[in-house]
């Protein structure tokens, strides 16, 4: 014996079950909040990286002046001899790469 088929019925809200809506309402829900998620951070993305490179391009700098500070002090270390004012000149040095270095504003150094 051969099983009548059912004439086709397309799911609509009116013939759901309670249950069917409300698993249908939290994969919408879930749909919903993953798009907004995405849409935020597209956002964040596109208003930070120009920031992120800046800061990334200012820590840069100051370590390549720390490392000149420190090249300088090997060589005088091994013998060379500072000019007059270097002193002066390598404390203002590292406080211009202190003042770069964007370091801080994520992360603290401990104390």
């Amino acid at each position: 014996m051969s099983k009548r088929l059912q004439p086709y019925e397309p799911l609509t809200y009116a013939n759901m079950t309670p249950e069917e809506r409300a698993r249908r309402q939290a994969i919408m829900d879930m749909i919903l909040e993953k798009h907004a998620r995405e849409t935020r951070a597209s956002a964040w993305l596109k208003e930070q990286r120009p920031k992120l490179l800046n800061e990334v391009k200012a820590w840069e700098d100051s370590v390549l002046i720390r490392n000149y500070v420190a090249m300088l002090d090997q060589r005088a270390a091994d013998g060379g001899e500072a000019v007059e004012g270097f002193e002066a000149w390598r404390t203002d040095a590292l406080k211009v790469a202190d003042a770069l270095d964007p370091t801080q504003l994520r992360v603290r150094p401990k104390p």
